[in-house]
């Protein structure tokens, strides 16, 4: 009798555990997997995500297209063409603060992407401070990517933090198999990229987690981050 009523308490704790495992789907669909979720987010602390309308996406792109195709550079045959927005990051570490190569008020449809963006990942109130915020546009094609890297602290080496702390990101288009992936000690972490898909990283993951993408075998990725300097 005992063993019969063991058995049948087992069985529905069983069914309840499976159903409640189950309501929580895609990610959560067996144990193992809730265990990988945990250990990743206790690796991978100061990383979030969300996601943005893709036609919001799509029409910033349309922008950073145009903007690509006319001023678009590249520092090595592996690397992604690069345009930036507002305060310059190449002319400060050639210690020319305040250079600013584009008016983000130029780009409305980049500015809004940028402004829905903190909203979704929770900067409802970030002012966008455009004389020093620098945003970075990336186009990636097969046999480019980003080498896996720690964010450095400050331009160079002997001075003070040249960032404040959020770095955000919006990946715009990627049709390739690769993605921005994050890497501590044995732990690694690729994110879900698609059309509107919008990142937050600060503290650990900016400088204890290695992140970067891998040379794109097909296809092509395009990104924008966003991040201010301390002031001048």
């Amino acid at each position: 009798m005992f063993s019969a009523c063991y058995i049948t308490c087992s069985l529905v704790l069983w069914i309840y555990i499976n159903i409640s495992i189950a309501s929580i789907k895609p990610i959560y669909t067996h144990w193992p997997v809730i265990y990988k979720m945990a250990c990743a987010a206790e690796c991978f602390e100061g990383l979030y995500t969300a996601k943005i309308d893709p036609e919001i996406a799509q029409e910033a792109l349309k922008e950073m297209q145009v903007l690509l195709d006319n001023s678009g550079t590249r520092r090595h045959s592996t690397a992604s063409e690069m345009v930036e927005i507002g305060a310059c990051f190449i002319s400060a570490k050639q210690g020319k603060h305040s250079v600013v190569k584009h008016s983000l008020c130029d780009f409305p449809a980049i500015m809004r992407l940028i402004t829905l963006s903190m909203n979704a990942l929770g900067s409802v109130d970030r002012d966008l401070q455009e004389d020093r915020l620098n945003v970075i546009i990336r186009r990636y094609n097969v046999g480019q990517g980003l080498k896996m890297h720690t964010d450095r602290t400050s331009v160079h080496e002997n001075m003070e933090a040249c960032f404040e702390e959020p770095v955000f990101g919006c990946v715009l288009e990627n049709t390739s198999p690769q993605a921005l992936t994050f890497k501590h000690g044995a732990h690694t972490l690729e994110l879900q990229e698609d059309v509107g898909t919008v990142f937050l990283q600060t503290g650990h993951a900016r400088f204890w987690c290695q992140h970067g993408v891998p040379l794109l075998t097909a296809g092509r990725r395009v990104s924008l981050t966003w991040r201010w300097f301390v002031g001048f």
